[in-house]
């Protein structure tokens, strides 16, 4: 996958199983706090979300997450909380809003 080939040869690598435990924690968080519940009754088929779904979510973000942080085009690995933090923030935002329409057709590329 192009995620998992990014984090090993691309010029801006980063740590995957760090983003992918980051990521983890945001969507628990944000399903635990109500912040995707309006995404959420409209685009799983079950609730509580299914494990299947929640992955599918997660590998979602993680490509969004991967072309964040090449668009960012960080020196070195120490951007990664800066980085990580604004993609959070951004993210967030577009779930309060409701401005997040999640392509489940990209979640092949986790």
């Amino acid at each position: 996958t192009h995620t998992h080939t990014h984090t090993h040869t691309h010029t801006h690598r980063y740590p995957l199983a760090i983003v992918s435990i980051d990521l983890t924690s945001l969507l628990f968080g944000w399903t635990t706090s109500g912040i995707m519940d309006s995404y959420l009754h409209c685009a799983v088929t079950q609730w509580p979300i299914s494990m299947d779904e929640f992955m599918e979510i997660h590998c979602y973000l993680l490509d969004k997450f991967d072309k964040f942080w090449i668009s960012k085009e960080p020196e070195n690995l120490m951007a990664f909380n800066t980085i990580r933090a604004e993609f959070a923030s951004q993210l967030q935002q577009e779930l309060i809003k409701e401005d997040i329409k999640i392509d489940m057709t990209l979640t092949s590329t986790c």
